[in-house]
């Protein structure tokens, strides 16, 4: 029985985290499938600027929504949470060569 139970913790470990954290994006028509996938089409529109959808998209750590929203280029814009706006705008203006003061 420990073993088994060795094997129960481990096991534990390799699952991703529960996505209990959500975040407002907008997202550019027929861009971001992946992000369109884990998220849901919001009914009130009024963020949203012309051409882009918003949805309510799920995930469990900031780093991961960061990378994904970033690699979307302009086609992914994140309007909440604020804070995460903030680390989106300052490392895509890093990689552009600029300086970002929130």
């Amino acid at each position: 029985a420990p073993a088994e139970n060795l094997i129960d913790e481990q096991m534990a470990k390799l699952r991703p985290a529960a996505a209990d954290k959500s975040a407002k994006i907008a997202i550019a028509d027929n861009a971001a499938p992946q992000l369109r996938r884990h998220g849901e089409l919001l009914l009130d529109q009024s963020q949203a600027p012309p051409g882009y959808e918003l949805y309510s998209v799920s995930y469990a750590a900031d780093n991961i929504l960061i990378d994904d929203v970033c690699a979307s280029g302009a086609d992914v814009l994140l309007v909440e949470p604020k804070q995460l706006r903030s680390q989106v705008i300052a490392r895509l203006t890093t990689l552009a060569g600029g300086n970002y003061e929130s």
